[in-house]
């Protein structure tokens, strides 16, 4: 934690962070973790390597989980 950081930014990443993992609980196996590695900066061909998959997998996984992503957010009050 940052302890610099104000209390009210805290609440409001927090809450950012537990709507992020209710999202991508909602993903399949795969898609969850195409995004949870793309979330944590992994380049395409990184994730592809990882996973065994091509990155044209990656990509139309990442494609469909940010429409999915927007919708999520929408449809809970989030604002993006």
């Amino acid at each position: 934690l940052f302890y610099d950081e104000n209390p009210l930014d805290m609440i409001e990443n927090f809450e950012f962070q537990k709507k992020i993992i209710a999202f991508k609980n909602s993903l399949d196996f795969l898609d969850a973790n195409i995004f949870e590695l793309r979330y944590n900066l992994f380049s395409y061909n990184d994730i592809a390597t990882l996973l065994d998959i091509n990155k044209k997998k990656v990509d139309n996984s990442l494609v469909k989980s940010k429409a999915k992503l927007k919708k999520f957010l929408l449809e809970n009050d989030f604002l993006i």
